[in-house]
């Protein structure tokens, strides 16, 4: 019975199709008739393709365009799916329609057709398929013991013994031969390869399912693998994000690329693989870190012949450092950093990169401190995008978390803060930077690096060798460890329009055998050298191999292309290595733009290039767009003061005066500092950009406010109640309250506008007093944040722009106090060497003879600091100062 219903219903099925479609074609007004184009557009006559194009408009203005193709389309897909029924009418008639069925597996529209016809066919056959046999006489044709027959192979399963070298992998939702020869082979037009090694097991390579193993090419990469045993794990509940968990497990929500990097394309228990941040399913297991080292073996006795070490490795897996005893007194406490980082330009670099570029900022910023500007100068190289991005993963991977889980930016060192931080990074540079090979990228969370000495140089190959050679470059000119020889040919290939004529340690030949020259040349001062070309061919390549035969400890080679001397390793677009001993390793890579970038910072830094400090260096005020805000009469009313010129302090006047800074997460300061540099509010995008850089795409706003809840909970809890919102909100406009708060930036800010606006010389000597005595520090001195330098600047460049004035309108009438002057601007400016050779000057025309020593010995003492000495000039002053008095 169950047979004859279903039966009957592919009988209903088939009528309903072959005489329903036409009939509600029909009905609804598309026949044939008016279907059919009544005359065919002559394509010869001159615009007749216009007039056809004109016609079609029309007729899709007036609305009939669309039911004519809709009704074309009904009639042909009626016409595809009769042909198709007696297509298999035919073929089922001809192998029997029990047959038919027995073998129907498909699940194409076709087979579905199939389906309804052998239906139908089985009701008219299914009498006779019932019917009992007449009896016969059984005779025995087979041996008693027949063969038994092969197993059927496995789609599920691959014996170990069953091509050992090939990659497993397990097939997930949504794989295609394709997809896996893009992603683990580098180039999806090998998925031929992949079909050949598992036709037998999977003869349709269209029908893939969850659960499946297919083999791979020996020289696949990037395979996942399962959770380690013993690795932390979690479980995915339902409404988790990776940021919620990243917060729940890291204590900061913008860690969860550390879940991405762990867990990316791991098949999961639901036959699907994570491969979009943004999608997290419940049921999913994470790894959250990587799994304890294992106990150390038992020691065992030597052996009693010792086995010799290999003659020349060239390649090493250097792990992560771990403590280490610190250069000084200035390295910050923090994290052990990691290997590499991925930056939103597309970078893939290594920590050890983003060191020494935190270091070349360091450096910057205490050259800037002891020669200033009196304008706000040429591009910033520090400002560079690649450069802000590495500096913010240097942060992460290595200053400590605050309590609220973000990074802690104080700075408790008794040194300036840069000299501080230029001397961590350095040492993490060198920790992570091994001597005497050079970083190549990273494999299973490791360093790979190559001895270009021992291995003959390196050729790349592959659509990612040229922005893993800029990498490679970018490092070794970052350290300077050798001298960079490229020809004038090959810079557009790395560098596109990049102008490196005066990069130091970098130079241009004018072609390849003028670069062959210029290598021999150095390597004659056994000072080592890196040639970077394009792959030489034929006699050019001999003449390459006899060169750095001839210097084999000094040359070396990083080739564009084979190089069968060495070792060649074919880099795909991501940076997947294919290559002996390479397998599983990505190398480091970089825009050209973001090496242009590098390049021009480490050409500021490592310019020996003297600033000119004959003149002053004092900035003159510049015009400042801060409003004005009330007198002192009214912020004494105000139950709180923020003080952010020098170190920070929010004073609550209910309490004696309190001070609540250190009730506040470092996070929390952050804030109040931002609004106090923005005393008529600023947007909530321009804020998060500035302190949550890297906070999600779709949520990049909670951080935001979690912080300032946390915040309005912390004032409330330390005031008891007394005080909890500080901050107005303007649909997504914030700012400090000014009818609760006021802070010395806006009464500094007042001063200088009352400078700019004086009318008469009491007045502007009022003013410039005024800005003496707010000046008290930079702005949030020891607070070490990134993006706080630009208003550093600005307001240190404009506070002592008018003390400078306000000394050459003492110093004409009163010396002596100009020096008192001079010397509280030596405070707050303790590096320009112009205040000291001003302060000789004065110390001179007030005879002040041993002043003039005094002041010439703490100059050195004070650029000792920074690891600089005094002008060359400036001593010929204080000599020529001391000569005149003597004389």
């Amino acid at each position: 019975m169950p047979n004859l219903r279903r039966s009957l219903g592919s009988v209903g099925a088939l009528a309903a199709f072959a005489i329903g479609v036409p009939a509600c074609n029909v009905v609804t007004g598309g026949t044939p008739d008016q279907l059919v184009p009544r005359t065919v557009p002559d394509l010869s006559v001159p615009g007749a393709l216009h007039r056809v194009g004109e016609d079609l408009r029309w007729a899709y203005l007036d609305g009939t365009l669309i039911p004519w193709l809709a009704h074309t389309v009904v009639w042909c897909g009626w016409a595809i799916g009769i042909i198709l029924i007696l297509l298999d009418v035919v073929r089922l008639l001809r192998v029997g329609g029990i047959v038919a069925a027995r073998h129907l597996a498909g699940r194409s529209p076709h087979s579905w057709i199939t389906g309804l016809v052998a239906s139908a066919l089985l009701m008219f056959s299914a009498s006779n398929a019932a019917a009992t046999p007449a009896g016969t006489t059984i005779v025995a044709t087979a041996d008693h013991q027949p063969e038994p027959k092969a197993p059927r192979p496995d789609p599920y399963h691959v014996p170990d013994e069953l091509r050992p070298d090939c990659p497993r992998h397990q097939v997930v939702l949504g794989d295609t031969y394709w997809s896996l020869a893009e992603h683990h082979l580098g180039d999806g037009r090998r998925y031929p390869e992949i079909d050949a090694l598992n036709h037998d097991r999977i003869p349709n390579p269209h029908h893939l399912l969850p659960g499946m193993v297919v083999l791979l090419a020996p020289d696949a990469t990037n395979l996942p693998q399962p959770i380690p045993g013993g690795a932390p794990q979690v479980v995915v509940e339902a409404g988790e994000t990776a940021s919620s968990i990243a917060l729940r497990e890291y204590g900061d929500p913008n860690a969860w690329h550390r879940l991405w990097d762990l867990n990316r394309n791991r098949p999961q228990p639901d036959g699907r693989a994570w491969r979009t941040p943004d999608l997290l399913l419940p049921g999913w297991r994470l790894q959250t870190a990587e799994p304890p080292p294992a106990p150390p073996p038992p020691a065992v006795p030597p052996p009693p012949q010792p086995v010799a070490p290999p003659s020349t490795p060239t390649t090493a897996v250097t792990p992560p450092p771990t403590t280490t005893a610190a250069p000084s007194t200035a390295a910050v406490a923090g994290p052990t950093p990691g290997t590499a980082v991925s930056l939103p330009t597309d970078a893939f670099v290594s920590i050890g990169l983003a060191a020494l570029v935190t270091a070349a900022v360091f450096s910057l910023r205490l050259r800037h401190r002891r020669h200033r500007p009196t304008t706000a100068g040429s591009h910033d190289p520090t400002l560079a995008p690649v450069v802000r991005a590495l500096r913010v993963e240097y942060d992460r991977a290595t200053l400590p978390r605050a309590d609220d889980g973000g990074l802690d930016y104080t700075d408790n060192t008794a040194v300036p803060y840069e000299v501080a931080g230029r001397e961590h990074a350095v040492h993490v540079a060198e920790g992570l930077l091994p001597a005497g090979k050079i970083a190549l990228g990273a494999r299973e969370g490791q360093l790979a690096a190559l001895d270009l000495a021992a291995a003959g140089g390196l050729g790349l190959n592959g659509p990612g060798a040229t922005a893993a050679a800029r990498a490679l470059l970018v490092t070794l000119h970052a350290q300077q460890q050798a001298q960079i020889v490229i020809p004038a040919a090959d810079v557009p290939l790395l560098f596109d329009t990049a102008d490196l004529r005066d990069t130091p340690a970098v130079q241009i030949a004018s072609d390849a055998p003028a670069a062959l020259d210029m290598a021999a040349e150095f390597a004659s001062t056994d000072r080592p050298v890196v040639l970077v070309m394009a792959a030489p061919e034929g006699r050019a390549q001999l003449q390459l191999e006899k060169v750095i035969g001839d210097h084999p400890h000094t040359i070396v080679a990083i080739l564009l292309g084979p190089w069968p001397a060495g070792v060649t390793l074919t880099v795909a677009a991501d940076g997947a290595a294919r290559g002996a001993q390479w397998s599983g390793t990505r190398l480091f890579h970089l825009p050209a733009t973001d090496a242009a970038d590098l390049l021009t910072l480490f050409r500021h830094v490592h310019s020996t290039e003297q600033p000119d400090v004959d003149k002053p260096e004092l900035a003159a005020v510049s015009e400042s767009a801060w409003p004005p805000t009330a007198g002192d009469e009214i912020d004494r009313a105000r139950p709180l003061h923020l003080q952010v010129l020098g170190r920070l302090h929010l004073r609550w006047t209910g309490a004696a005066n309190q001070d609540l800074i250190e009730a506040l997460a470092p996070r929390q300061r952050e804030i109040l500092t931002y609004l106090a540099l923005h005393p008529a509010g600023c947007r909530r995008e321009g804020l998060t950009a500035a302190l949550w850089p890297d906070a999600p795409l779709d949520r990049p706003h909670n951080a935001f406010h979690a912080t300032l809840s946390q915040l309005r909970g912390a004032l409330r809890k330390t005031t008891a109640g007394a005080i909890s919102e500080i901050t107005v909100n303007t649909d997504g406009h914030y700012g400090l309250n000014p009818a609760l708060i006021s802070v010395d930036l806006w009464q500094l800010q007042d001063a200088l506008r009352n400078v700019r606006v004086a009318l008469t010389p009491d007045d502007l000597l009022a003013g410039l007093e005024r800005v003496l005595d707010l000046y008290t520090g930079r702005l949030a001195d020891g607070f070490a944040a990134g993006w706080i330098e630009p208003y550093r600047e600005a307001i240190h460049r404009d506070a002592l722009g008018a003390i400078s004035q306000l000394i050459s309108h003492v110093g004409q009438r009163d010396p002596a106090q100009a020096v008192l002057l001079l010397e509280r601007a030596r405070d707050l400016d303790p590096y320009n060497e112009a205040i000291y050779r001003d302060l000789m000057r004065l110390h001179a025309r007030l005879g002040h003879r041993d002043a003039i020593r005094r002041t010439l010995v703490l100059l050195t003492t004070a650029l000792a600091e920074i690891d600089a000495r005094p002008a060359g000039g400036t001593i010929q002053l204080a000599q020529a100062l001391a000569a005149q008095r003597g004389a």
